[in-house]
């Protein structure tokens, strides 16, 4: 788009300016469920971005879980879209004290959003 002044080169920048992701595990019913939200900056749109997801899942016997996640891609930009996802991980240690975990969000004509984390149970 070179009429606006800014020119695409097939790359996307994000500052990223906070993840915040609340799991809540009932092992006894093998559920899993979470809350994910980010807060950044894109460099395509010229916006901050705001998806919000959430998503239920099932613990597997050995401690892995997988959760489909579904929510909006709220920005500044003045749209909201729907933004889709996955959480795939395991529980780790006595008592699945800890968890390690990847995450991928896909969004309508947008480079997907991908990364890692680890936790400890709180």
């Amino acid at each position: 788009d070179t009429e606006s002044g800014f020119l695409e080169w097939r790359s996307i920048y994000y500052n990223l300016g906070s993840v915040d992701i609340k799991l809540m595990a009932d092992f006894s019913a093998r559920s899993i469920a979470a809350d994910f939200a980010l807060d950044f900056a894109d460099s395509h749109t010229r916006s901050n971005a705001y998806p919000k997801l959430t998503g239920t899942g099932t613990i597997a016997a050995a401690g892995s879980f997988a959760i489909p996640l579904t929510g909006v891609f709220d920005s500044t930009a003045a749209r909201s879209d729907p933004v889709t996802g996955s959480i795939n991980g395991a529980f780790f240690g006595p008592g699945a004290s800890q968890i390690g975990a990847t995450f991928v969000l896909s969004h309508s004509g947008e480079p997907d959003i991908t990364g890692a984390f680890v936790g400890a149970k709180q």
